[in-house]
Parts: structure tokens; C-alpha cells; sequence
């Protein structure tokens, strides 16, 4: 082997002791690093995958209780509270924005009964800073509902005064213009139909069989108290 030869030879074995010693170094060090790394990813991807399923069963659950129960107040208290509920706030902020366009929608389209339960729980139980409040006072829809509900309200609330006090004109000329006021209110109408049939100068007696009848048979949401005061 002359010296040429030898010097080649040298270099192969050079180059052969560097790629060894390369190959080495990446499966001591660099390999390991490179599998840490990436079982630190599939660790991270996997722990935001379940928390994603978390919060996915949560808005599930959330989203069932809003359009199945029928309390308004629960409802009005779960959508001010759902920040605090769910993690990603943009998620939060569209499931309020649902609630939101939910609720106006049962008051504007419902009875006057249903807009006045659902402003009520608004005004009860939503945060003073959220727009739902401003939207409901800004709806002449909904304001013409409620007042319409109030106005019935206090008519029935007469009537029956007069009814308990014994004054049986008074109180069928109240429950007419409380049905005028509100048609198929509570049980107005019946209770109307129900007076114009008892006597022209009712005794005692009379008008105590015409107030139990009335206080036991035709009570559907009558005011409480007076419908006591009916029957005793």
C-alpha cells in the first residue's frame, strides 16, 4: 500500500468515525430530546381535547336547561353566570347572546302574562350592566304587554274586593272590563257569565252561596287572599 492509498484509507475512516460518532449523538441526545418533545405535545393535545369535551358537556347541559325548563328565573340567573361557568368566554358570550334573543322572543310573542313573568325575572335577576334590561324597556311591544298585565291585574283585583264585600253589580261590571281589558284572562270571563245570572236584589244567604261557589269552583290564579276571604 503506497502512501496515496494510505491517505485515502485515513480519510474513510475518518469520515465513517464522524458519522458514528454523529449517529451516536442523535441517539443519545437528540432523539431523546425530539421524543420528549413530542410526548409533551401528544400530553398538551390530549389534555385540551378533554377539557374541550368538558366544556362541550357543560354547554350541552346548559343550553338543556335554558330550553326545557320552564322557571324564567333560573334562566335569567344561568346566563349571568355562565362566565364564570365556562372557560372560553367566546363560547359564554354566544350562548348569552341565544339566551338573550330567547327570552325577548317569549315576551314579545307570548301573552301578556308570559312578557310580564319574563321582565320581571330580568329586572329581578340580571346584572345591571347587561343590554337585556335596556332592550326589554325599549321594546313597545313588550311595554304595551306588560301594561296590558298590570292593568288586568288590578281590575281583577277589584272585582273580587267587590265580590268579597257583597257587591255583585260592581263586581260583574269589573270582571266584564277586566276580560275587555285582557280576553281569557285567568277566569274572568266565567266568573262574568256566572254573576249575570244571580238574583237582582240577592239576600244574604244568596250571596254568600253565589261568593263559596265562586271562591271554591273559580279561583284559577285569583288573588289569594281575597279568594280566602270568599269562602269563610
Amino acid at each position: 500500500m503506497d502512501k496515496q492509498e494510505f491517505n485515502e484509507l485515513k480519510e474513510k475512516v475518518a469520515k465513517l468515525e464522524k458519522k458514528r460518532n454523529f449517529n451516536l449523538w442523535l441517539q443519545f441526545f437528540i432523539f431523546p430530546l425530539i421524543l420528549a418533545g413530542m410526548g409533551y405535545y401528544f400530553q398538551h393535545t390530549v389534555q385540551q381535547s378533554e377539557k374541550r369535551l368538558e366544556q362541550l358537556k357543560i354547554t350541552q347541559t346548559i343550553v338543556n336547561q335554558v330550553f326545557t325548563d320552564t322557571t324564567i328565573e333560573r334562566t335569567v340567573i344561568l346566563r349571568d353566570i355562565l362566565d364564570e361557568i365556562l372557560e372560553n368566554d367566546v363560547l359564554a358570550d354566544k350562548i348569552q347572546a341565544s339566551i338573550d334573543k330567547y327570552l325577548k322572543n317569549k315576551a314579545m310573542t307570548g301573552t301578556p302574562e308570559e312578557a310580564k313573568k319574563v321582565t320581571t325575572a330580568i329586572n329581578a335577576f340580571a346584572s345591571d350592566d347587561t343590554k337585556l334590561k335596556e332592550s326589554f324597556q325599549d321594546s313597545d311591544v313588550i311595554q304595551k304587554k306588560v301594561s296590558k298585565y298590570d292593568r288586568a291585574i288590578a281590575k281583577e283585583r277589584e272585582a273580587f274586593t267587590f265580590l268579597v264585600n257583597g257587591e255583585l253589580d260592581k263586581a260583574k261590571h269589573a270582571f266584564r272590563e277586566t276580560g275587555q281589558i285582557y280576553p281569557s284572562f285567568h277566569q274572568v270571563y266565567e266568573i262574568g257569565n256566572y254573576l249575570e245570572k244571580s238574583p237582582e236584589n240577592p239576600t244574604e244567604t244568596q250571596i254568600k252561596e253565589i261568593q263559596n261557589y265562586i271562591g271554591n269552583t273559580m279561583g284559577w290564579k285569583a288573588p289569594q287572599d281575597l279568594l280566602y276571604k270568599l269562602t269563610q
